[in-house]
């Protein structure tokens, strides 16, 4: 008999990614999101529909399942902490209250690398300091820890992935903000700083750590970063989307680095204003992006890669044609 998987948000980013890979992987799968999509319909797999705040919704996912998948959240900067938290930490005690009583003891459960807020000491490991400078930081780690102990308590093998900021095909919200602009020739010049770095992920190594983590005991009541294998200043960034999409962009990396953190701080106020005053939605280029911008984030991937995981990915130039390709089908 296969392993049976349950796979939440199967309708996302993270979900569908992870779904198709446990199917490659021989696994019996198991669907949820709030509503099936056109794509999670083509694969015709068992889908039910549930909510993360219905707990009498979530008990019938669970049957004979083996390990449960958790990717589904509310990834929303601008969200109300109060939703954020509903969603994201009480939805996944639900998801856990109703695996233990279903015997569903394996869970995998995506937190974020936002969860360290703006680094103090570089790389960052799992044992660095977590300091949470918005509010859906503070949930994903109210997310973690709530999900940890309640673990103990009733028994559970919970892990935790802090995936660094994820790209590659299907990605509609994040780091895609930059490459698409630039496809569309909105980016003619951009001020960047040759002192800031920051990593990143294909999503394909992120499902793949997920599967592999759950395949080991000694990952179980753990934390790890997802990451590849090195980082990347902003001007590199940008410079190799432009060349993949024939774009020119200017880069000005020699500006003092008061005026770019100026210029990016202004920018930051100016997407806030936006999202709740002229346009009240979510903004192409989110706030904490450019948080993310204003400081280095250089990640260590060592305890990952400790237990032998080995990247299909180790560098966004690898993933980063095939990530082309997507957005010019399905964006522009």
């Amino acid at each position: 008999m296969p392993k049976k998987a349950l796979v939440t948000g199967a309708c996302g980013f993270n979900g569908f990614h992870m779904v198709r890979l446990l199917l490659q992987n021989g696994y019996s799968v198991v669907a949820t999101d709030l509503k099936p999509s056109p794509k999670i319909k083509e694969l015709n797999i068992p889908f039910i529909p549930a909510n993360l705040n219905t707990p009498e919704s979530l008990e019938p996912l669970l049957e004979n399942v083996d390990v449960v998948f958790h990717p589904a959240a509310l990834f929303d900067y601008l969200a109300p902490l109060e939703t954020l938290r509903r969603i994201n930490v009480e939805g996944t005690k639900n998801l856990l209250t109703a695996a233990a009583k279903k015997n569903a003891k394996r869970f995998i459960i995506w937190s974020s690398l936002g969860v360290y807020g703006i680094p103090k000491t570089l790389p960052l490991t799992e044992m660095s300091e977590t300091l949470p400078s918005n509010d859906y930081e503070i949930s994903k780690l109210e997310q973690e820890k709530s999900a940890l102990a309640l673990a103990k308590s009733l028994n559970l093998q919970v892990t935790i992935l802090r995936p660094s900021p994820i790209y590659g095909p299907g990605n509609r919200y994040g780091l895609v903000a930059l490459p698409l602009v630039i496809a569309r020739g909105q980016l003619p010049l951009c001020v960047t700083s040759i002192r800031r770095t920051f990593s990143c992920v294909h999503i394909q190594d992120v499902v793949r750590a997920a599967l592999f983590l759950s395949e080991k005991e000694e990952s179980i009541g753990e934390i790890y970063n997802i990451c590849d294998d090195r980082a990347y200043t902003h001007a590199e960034y940008l410079q190799y989307y432009a060349q993949l999409l024939g774009e020119k962009v200017t880069t000005l990396a020699y500006v003092p680095q008061c005026l770019y953190d100026a210029f990016f701080k202004a920018l930051y106020c100016f997407f806030i204003y936006k999202s709740k005053k002229i346009a009240p939605q979510k903004p192409e280029v989110d706030p904490a992006m450019i948080q993310y911008i204003l400081n280095h984030y250089v990640v260590s991937n060592a305890k990952l890669k400790k237990l032998g995981f080995e990247l299909q990915y180790p560098d966004f130039t690898v993933g980063a044609w095939e990530t082309v390709q997507w957005i010019k089908k399905e964006l522009l």
